[in-house]
């Protein structure tokens, strides 16, 4: 009986099958398919050598390859099985190399993992020390420039599940206070996560060997909308592939991919690209065509590109959540509850200076009521807080995700594929977090991860009180940009 590893400790395609003498020669040259300037350099870090060895992981690395090739990239990926230090090393001669003139950069890398940390066979490097290579500070060529990270690791022991949902019913198809004098050492990154925090991502077996099922479907989102969507866009649909058309043959568990983003532009490439193929996208193309869903998604792309619906503000439930004792001023909430009251028409609920004991109790009585005609959630929560640690007006602090699983899919059945949306207002600095979740081998239709449809928005404030004078046009814009955008995201 086949299982499915995990990362833990029809369209057009190519003619030519990829042999195992071609993959080691791609693994080893540099891109010399064209003469005109390259839209960036792009790096691939393939880790198999552990005592769990991750069969398989070349074939990602091909697919990787392929594609940023074709996407004119000078390609990078012949650093495999790198030790901690060669890692680095490499990493910063990355960061000292690199082209002011570039559109883009980007780095993958394909390991075991956990939470905020990568495996090498020698040892571990914390997520964090990666990106400092290449933050503003580090790296001035670089600045103003997306910075793309690719991580194709668990994030945790934990196993996703998955719960039942009707596709059909969830989606149809279709500073202004004053001139800038610093901007964040962190800005301009996008982190790709192939899952959820604490949970573990999924690749094929030892016996089958043909790659993750992760790589498989971002690689094939990007081949296909590449010269039309932006890369959000691109990564929702990869998002929407595993989350509906993976799960594990013995015990259903899930994957949910998800991405942390500080861009403050759109990457678009702007280039259509040719489908690889190989004998290993062919037996994923067969695992996708074994259900309903699979078989639209492969013969009609377009058809995954979803759009949540929306009736209008009556439809949409906000929580206002907000301890304001020595945090931002009364006029926030002032602010927020004539957006959204009269002026929106959302049904509104608020809870002013809580403990997190009652905090819990609100949120528990919130998802267990019958929200069958609510089509979005928007929880906004204002507070102090120290890294991803909220503090209630005991001044005790308590995580901050605690809040987000109070609706996830096994909790709140009644939001199941409907979008929730959390807005973190901050009076501190805290490390961004994200959602996702965990995917495996074989196909159920219906089932979604636990984690899926969240959307997770961190605004963080050095001082609350030098937040006053800017508050009122902030807030504004941003509500307002919310009422005529069809894209949330649109609004930050």
């Amino acid at each position: 009986m086949s299982t499915d590893r995990s990362d833990g400790s029809s369209g057009r395609r190519l003619s030519a099958i990829f042999s195992d003498q071609h993959l080691k020669t791609l693994l080893k040259t540099e891109d010399q398919l064209s003469n005109e300037p390259k839209f960036g350099d792009s790096y691939i870090f393939d880790y198999q050598d552990f005592k769990d060895p991750r069969y398989g992981s070349e074939k990602d690395v091909a697919r990787l390859d392929h594609d940023f090739r074709e996407l004119n990239f000078n390609v990078y990926s012949k650093y495999r099985d790198l030790t901690r230090q060669q890692t680095l090393d490499v990493l910063k001669q990355a960061a000292r190399r690199a082209n002011k003139d570039h559109k883009c950069f980007v780095c993958c890398f394909l390991t075991h993992g956990n939470l905020g940390r990568l495996q090498m066979k020698d040892g571990s490097i914390e997520i964090n020390e990666i990106l400092k290579c290449f933050s503003r500070s580090a790296c001035q060529n670089l600045a103003g420039i997306p910075k793309i990270f690719i991580f194709q690791a668990c994030r945790g022991s934990c196993r996703e599940d998955g719960v039942s949902c009707s596709v059909n019913g969830a989606f149809y198809d279709p500073t202004d206070s004053g001139p800038v004098i610093d901007v964040p050492d962190s800005l301009d990154f996008l982190l790709v996560y192939s899952t959820y925090d604490g949970t573990v991502a999924y690749r094929t077996n030892e016996e089958k060997k043909h790659g993750s099922f992760f790589i498989d479907e971002l690689c094939r989102s990007i081949e296909q909308f590449s010269g039309d969507l932006d890369l959000l866009q691109i990564l929702t649909i990869a998002h929407f592939r595993v989350a509906h058309l993976f799960v594990t043959k013995i015990d259903k568990k899930k994957q949910m991919p998800c991405f942390t983003s500080s861009l403050t532009t759109k990457v678009k490439f702007n280039k259509n690209i040719p489908m690889f193929e190989s004998p290993d996208t062919k037996y994923f193309d067969i695992r996708r065509m074994g259900t309903g869903l699979g078989l639209k998604s492969t013969e009609k792309p377009i058809a995954d590109m979803k759009t949540y619906k929306i009736g209008g503000g009556w439809n949409i439930k906000f929580l206002l959540l907000f301890n304001t004792e020595n945090n931002f001023p009364n006029c926030l909430v002032d602010k927020l509850c004539t957006v959204y009251g009269s002026a929106r028409g959302y049904e509104r609920e608020q809870f002013p200076n809580w403990t997190e004991g009652e905090l819990m109790n609100l949120l528990e009585q919130v998802a267990a009521q019958r929200c069958s005609d609510i089509d979005c959630l928007i929880c906004f929560i204002t507070c102090q807080s120290k890294d991803d640690r909220l503090y209630d007006t005991r001044g005790r602090p308590f995580h901050m995700r605690k809040i987000v699983e109070k609706f996830t899919g096994n909790v709140c059945s009644s939001l199941r594929g409907k979008p929730k949306i959390f807005i973190f207002l901050m009076s501190s600095p805290t490390q961004q977090s994200s959602v996702s979740a965990d995917s495996t081998d074989c196909m159920y239709e219906n089932l979604i991860p636990v984690h899926s449809d969240i959307l997770e928005v961190i605004i963080t404030v050095q001082d609350a009180r030098k937040f006053k004078k800017s508050l009122d046009k902030k807030i504004s814009k941003i509500f307002w940009k919310m009422k005529f955008s069809e894209d949330f995201s649109d609004s930050f």
